[in-house]
């Protein structure tokens, strides 16, 4: 296995479902490190470790995404770079067995560089939890979020793209999304989504 595809295994069970840029780690990240915990076999020491090592560094990437200074290539780049090192500090405090058994899951939960389809059904998953999802639900969103997760990624990343198209974009996704949830159900989505831009 080679060390790009583990370091990226890694970064990729920690940053989770959430965006890959956050402020501090909110709520659900308490029970998202609990979880890694147990499949990993984390010690308090790892835990506090990963937890200073997220708290550092979200403001640092929270502070370029706002940067309105910079291109929205220019953050992309930055972005990266603050990502890939903390990949390898990631790697650091985790053993040789602790990486390989988040590169396995990684693998087979079909992540990898190229993790689309992965990223979608671990957003459907963490929306199954919250929102109290039915059976029914989780397979009409389904496809839903593995064809809309990509087109909102590029059309993000298009810096030739104008702002009220990206909005637009976004907006029709989130109503593919709305239109299969209940009012109750719209109304937790519409919260979390709200709670995510602060």
């Amino acid at each position: 296995m080679n060390s790009r595809f583990s370091l990226f295994a890694l970064a990729s069970l920690f940053l989770g479902a959430v965006p890959l840029v956050q402020a501090q780690a909110p709520p659900q990240d308490a029970g998202r490190m609990q979880e890694m915990r147990q499949r990993l076999g984390l010690s308090d020491a790892q835990v506090d470790q990963l937890n200073a090592l997220f708290e550092a560094d979200g403001p640092k990437m929270k502070g370029l995404r706002e940067d309105a200074s910079l291109s929205d290539a220019q953050k992309r780049e930055q972005l990266k770079s603050l990502s890939d090192a903390r990949r390898e500090k990631i790697a650091a405090i985790l053993t040789p067995e602790q990486r390989a058994k988040a590169a396995e899951e990684i693998k087979r939960r079909g992540g990898g560089p190229d993790g689309n389809q992965a990223d979608g059904l671990r957003r459907l998953q963490a929306m199954k939890e919250k929102l109290g999802l039915s059976d029914a639900q989780v397979e009409k969103l389904k496809p839903i979020l593995t064809e809309e997760g990509p087109k909102i990624k590029a059309i993000r990343e298009d810096s030739s793209a104008s702002p009220e198209a990206k909005q637009e974009a976004v907006k029709q996704s989130m109503q593919r999304i709305a239109a299969e949830l209940t009012p109750e159900q719209l109304e937790k989505f519409k919260a979390e989504a709200q709670a995510r831009k602060k």
